[in-house]
């Protein structure tokens, strides 16, 4: 059994002094602070909050969740414990479908057999792409979108061993809506994006199954007065969920407080689209054949075009961000990081809570939101260690 506590615990809708007991895994007690004497692990003032869970997260630290060697895979899962980040899911793009299918081959093997004690848990794969609109496609291969088939996504789920758990698609390039039914019929968490549907085709989507909207307002038609698309019916859906890439290049802050205003809470979650440039030096990069630049503002950006192709943020500091420069709270701001993450993907009732009998998967912060320690299934992560594995590369 480990033991830690603070002064600062999240537990429900506020913080509290509390001591936490994990065993096999779980929590399975919440002790008063002052009582446990006797403790593995005392953080004083630091923040003990639930792990964050990263939605869309295409790599970082030099790694691509779809390169083919096994090291890449273990060493990004275990640099994402610098950033608070215990659950992800690793994002696809798109590729010619044989090369797609060769690369989710390997990352489902990877996935199915990761260590899970060993670093942040791979809880499976965020197909985004290839059934996407090509005027929209932004980063992603114009050359290789294709039409949506259901056809042709069980061939991409049988070839990552049925490891999807995620699709981001345009709805009005999907015939009749029919691969937007199956996928929820058969309980796949369905996002649009990359999207210039109309606001018709968007609640069509919605209608048919779709509940989430891939990064917000990129990627997608502005709001026009005389057609919202996409981005306006996603503020006026009670149901839909937003997700945010909150690094101050994507969106602007006023903006995410627009879509708060008017969703409500619980209806956007924080993810980062990084990319294989995060924690590295500045400079030039390649994704998959694309080649980019990594800036001295933290933009990563097609050479050819300019255009934006993913991030270098961190969760903690999407976290840091949404506290600072919106009028979300702190409270809210983590739970966009972890609880509705874990709710989209119906897995709320083990992760995303301090709670007892939930997961083990908890992170300690300072003041500044910067990582001290992670803890995945209880196992203590040892940032620092991780951290001297990696030198002064980057932005740690």
């Amino acid at each position: 059994m480990v033991i830690i506590k603070s002064k600062n615990v999240l537990i429900g809708e506020g913080f509290e002094a509390a001591a936490l007991a994990f065993e096999n895994g779980k929590i399975i007690e919440i002790l008063p602070y002052a009582a446990q004497t006797m403790v593995d692990y005392d953080f004083q003032e630091n923040m003990i909050v639930p792990g964050f869970i990263d939605l869309h997260l295409h790599g970082g630290y030099g790694d691509d969740c779809l390169d083919y060697p096994q090291e890449g895979f273990d060493r990004l899962r275990r640099n994402l414990l610098l950033e608070g980040t215990t659950s992800f899911l690793a994002t696809s793009t798109s590729l010619d479908r044989a090369e797609l299918i060769s690369r989710l081959v390997v990352l489902g093997g990877k996935i199915v057999s990761q260590a899970l004690d060993f670093g942040a848990n791979c809880l499976g794969i965020h197909l985004e792409g290839p059934f996407l609109n090509v005027k929209f496609a932004g980063a992603q291969n114009p050359q290789s979108i294709i039409s949506p088939s259901v056809e042709c996504f069980e061939a991409f789920n049988q070839a990552g061993r049925n490891q999807i758990k995620r699709i981001t698609l345009a709805p009005e390039e999907d015939e009749d809506f029919s691969l937007i039914r199956y996928l929820h019929e058969k309980g796949f968490l369905v996002s649009m994006g990359h999207s210039g549907a109309r606001k018709i085709e968007a609640e069509l989507g919605e209608k048919h199954g779709a509940q989430l909207i891939t990064h917000m307002f990129n990627g997608m038609p502005q709001i026009h007065h005389r057609e919202i698309s996409l981005a306006g019916y996603a503020m006026l859906s009670n149901d839909l969920v937003c997700e945010f890439i909150a690094d101050g290049i994507h969106v602007s802050f006023e903006a995410i407080d627009l879509v708060r205003k008017t969703k409500g809470r619980g209806k956007m979650i924080l993810i980062t689209d990084s990319n294989r440039a995060k924690g590295m030096p500045l400079g030039d990069y390649v994704l998959h054949g694309r080649p980019v630049v990594l800036s001295e503002d933290d933009s990563v950006r097609l050479k050819e075009t300019g255009g934006l192709a993913g991030s270098v943020l961190k969760l903690n500091n999407a976290v840091k961000n949404t506290v600072e420069n919106t009028r979300i709270d702190l409270v809210e701001a983590l739970q966009m990081a972890s609880l509705y993450p874990a709710e989209l993907l119906g897995i709320d009732n083990v992760k995303g809570r301090i709670q007892k009998g939930y997961d083990a998967d908890i992170v300690v912060l300072d003041a500044d939101y910067q990582v001290q320690e992670a803890f995945v299934g209880g196992k203590c992560g040892d940032v620092n260690a991780i951290q001297k594995e990696n030198g002064c590369v980057g932005k740690f």
